[in-house]
């Protein structure tokens, strides 16, 4: 189980960190915030915790890629709200992350837009390779400026209430754990483009993607997501960019992919991913692409994973095509 205590944030050092305590601050609003709604308005309302499994990755479709709406830079995760969105939250494998000890993640991010999000750690176990873990019924009771927070002075820093009309919309967020490529992990960064490993991720977000049972047939959402395992774990962009963009296109409950690329946004479109978004929505399956990553032995040495596909499927002819009549 995670580490459920409050000694890390009482204990947080703004000085060494340049930043207010921003997590602390979160908790106090969401606590002050709650306690205007007497006890039937909290009784009312209800978070929804759902850990899902899945077993080996099931043989592809020839499905064609699904559409992509790559969003300019700034454009965060958790502003996409209501149950027609599936938000990411690129967790650890012990959810929250380090947001007991005021870390400053994208995950850690979440959990204080939405303090809701800390009795996971008091109920979830340590996700395995083949889970994730949704949550529904969230509200965000916090706004703040926490990622950019250590480049803004003190005075500018800001953790305040979220207006009422933001605060009454449900949100649905579903942890899901990259494998770790840094120098605290098993693996080195060179071996995230192996087989094994390329597979694994695949798993991971298809199962993050599967709707839960109480979702009911025929159920679809966009799946809302960025820069997974980019960050400290050293994640490859175009790599992980390309592997979500998969698992929507194979996954039936997602209608598009939504890409917040955080300050990314020209670096991926120089890089391919603008030609990526013209060639392979309707026109390439997902399983084709799949293949090239698993089981071609030219992409372990390819310097890019977006000029490497675009190689590939301009070779054996998948250039954009005028749709049919």
């Amino acid at each position: 189980m995670p580490v459920f205590s409050f000694i890390g944030l009482w204990d947080f050092d703004c000085d060494r960190w340049s930043s207010k305590n921003f997590v602390l601050m979160g908790v106090m609003i969401f606590f002050h915030t709650a306690s205007s709604y007497g006890k039937a308005g909290l009784a009312a309302e209800h978070v929804t915790i759902t850990r899902k499994a899945m077993g080996a990755i099931p043989e592809p479709d020839e499905v064609m890629f699904c559409p992509i709406d790559l969003q300019q830079d700034g454009v965060l995760i958790h502003s996409f709200v209501g149950e027609q969105h599936l938000q990411a939250d690129f967790a650890n494998e012990y959810l929250g992350g380090a947001v007991m000890r005021g870390g400053g993640s994208q995950e850690e991010e979440l959990f204080l837009c939405c303090p809701e999000l800390l009795a996971t750690l008091f109920l979830v176990e340590r996700m395995l390779d083949f889970e994730a873990v949704e949550i529904a019924g969230l509200r965000r009771y916090v706004d703040h400026n926490m990622c950019s927070g250590k480049t803004w002075s003190r005075s500018d820093q800001f953790c305040r209430p979220v207006p009422e009309a933001e605060r009454l919309v449900n949100l649905t967020t579903v942890a899901m754990d990259a494998i770790c490529f840094n120098s605290y992990g098993k693996l080195s960064k060179s071996e995230q483009y192996q087989p094994a490993n390329v597979r694994r991720e695949v798993r991971k977000c298809l199962v993050a993607l599967r709707p839960p049972a109480a979702a009911g047939p025929g159920a679809r959402r966009s799946f809302v997501t960025g820069l997974w395992g980019c960050g400290a774990f050293r994640g490859d962009p175009e790599l992980k960019c390309v592997i979500q963009w998969i698992c929507c296109s194979l996954d039936a409950s997602v209608d598009k992919m939504i890409f917040c690329p955080f300050d990314q946004r020209e670096c991926l479109s120089h890089a391919g991913l603008a030609e990526l978004v013209d060639l392979l929505p309707g026109r390439v399956s997902a399983k084709r692409v799949l293949d090239l990553l698993v089981e071609d032995q030219d992409y372990a040495w390819s310097s890019s994973t977006f000029r490497y596909l675009l190689k590939k499927l301009a070779s054996v002819g998948d250039s954009p095509q005028p749709p049919s009549s």
